[in-house]
């Protein structure tokens, strides 16, 4: 059965994911300053939100993130980052309530600050906490089978084929997780015909 849902969705407010950050090219760089505007989606077209974002880069490997939100909310957030085994860097936003190193920044509704998810403790909950045990079972599933699928065209099957760019011992492990899923499904129609 699912839980009440006495928290606060995390999903229905804003997520700050620095890796897509850098990843758009948006990251600190060598030439000391990027600005950028950045909007938020929910489901519709409108955006729900957007905000100004400056990072500014005083050493290698240190940065600050600012957040402005048409003026009247404006948020510093220390960017981190740490050499990788095979070279370059991994970036890492620093919490300023829980001060640990984060890839996502999340403000759930009602709140006026950018924090971890650990910062937020019970307060939050994802969707799918919510959710029945039947309803995350198929989100499970249907999250491989999107991720199997990628670009081939949507298809109407169980488990589709593996993707030519992928390897085996990944598909596998994604087609366990998909009849993982499978049979809880079923079990859960099972036990529902069995009570009516």
């Amino acid at each position: 059965m699912a839980r009440p849902k006495k928290r606060v969705c995390l999903e229905d407010g804003l997520k700050l994911d620095l890796n897509k950050i850098v990843r758009d090219g948006f990251g600190p760089n060598s030439n000391g300053q990027v600005a950028f505007r950045t909007q938020w989606y929910s489901g519709g077209r409108d955006p729900i939100a957007s905000a100004r974002m400056l990072i500014e880069q005083h050493e290698e490997d240190r940065a600050t993130l600012r957040i402005l939100f048409s003026g009247r909310l404006e948020q510093r957030v220390e960017l981190i980052a740490q050499t990788r085994h095979f070279g370059g860097y991994q970036w890492y936003a620093r919490c300023p309530v829980t001060d640990r190193n984060c890839y996502v920044l999340w403000r759930p509704p009602g709140a006026d600050r950018f924090c971890s998810r650990h910062a937020w403790g019970k307060q939050v909950a994802y969707s799918t906490q919510f959710e029945t045990k039947f309803k995350r079972a198929i989100t499970a599933r249907e999250k491989v089978k999107d991720r199997l699928i990628g670009d081939l065209d949507r298809r109407e099957c169980d488990l589709p084929p593996k993707p030519k760019w992928m390897r085996w011992r990944t598909y596998e492990r994604l087609a366990a997780k998909y009849c993982f899923q499978q049979n809880a499904i079923d079990q859960c129609i099972a036990n529902y015909l069995k009570l009516s």
